[in-house]
């Protein structure tokens, strides 16, 4: 069980999870989140659930939007060293930045999401997505061969991806031994992806491809 399902509480009746919030009315949803913020215990929890919710909602809660919410999460678990909470609030700040295509930010807050993730032991099947992630921030930020690292590690535990995290890691793969100079590989990856594409019916990448 993750924190966000330990997040789960009774409130007025409700068994409430963090994405569930966006059903309900802003001043209801605030109050929920205002209840669990005078009960709750850890602050660096509650400033991620702040952030998840107001993300999601587009809303801001307390003035404050959800990067700014995600930057205190940051700020607040960065004096406990590598953490949980410190691994999914880099990731979803890191996810956020990517999606705005600010590639020259997210690398870092990926990056460091990964570098957490090893620190804290994470077994692949819990760090394969994260490194798909950011090999899409390295390859547009041009760390090719740490983009490579990355691609290779998860293309080793493939089987804990789903198919278009397979054919992400294999198309950054396969772009950065392009960039390097390395174009036999490219080709042999390009070809891989291809073949992945049509075996698992995804014929629009087949065809891209």
């Amino acid at each position: 069980m993750n924190w966000f399902q330990k997040m789960s509480k009774e409130v007025n009746g409700i068994t409430l999870f963090y994405d569930s919030l966006a059903k309900y009315p802003v001043p209801f949803r605030e109050k929920i989140i205002g209840r669990l913020e005078s009960n709750y215990k850890k602050p660096g929890e509650l400033f991620l659930l702040a952030a998840c919710h107001t993300q999601k909602t587009l809303t801001n809660y307390h003035g404050l939007n959800w990067k700014q919410w995600v930057q205190k999460c940051i700020q607040y678990e960065t004096k406990n060293d590598a953490n949980n909470v410190l691994f999914q609030a880099l990731t979803l700040l890191g996810d956020g930045y990517q999606a705005e295509h600010n590639y020259d930010t997210c690398v870092f807050y990926l990056v460091k999401a990964v570098e957490i993730a090893q620190q804290l032991n994470y077994k692949p099947k819990h760090l394969v997505g994260s490194c798909v992630l950011a090999s899409h921030a390295l390859y547009n930020t041009k760390n090719y061969r740490q983009c490579i690292e990355y691609c290779r590690y998860a293309l080793k535990h493939k089987s804990l991806l789903d198919s278009w995290g397979v054919i992400a890691a294999q198309n950054n793969l396969g772009l950065c031994y392009q960039k390097t100079g390395n174009y036999d590989s490219a080709i042999l990856i390009y070809r891989q992806n291809a073949r992945f594409a049509k075996d698992n019916h995804i014929t629009i990448w087949w065809a891209i491809s």
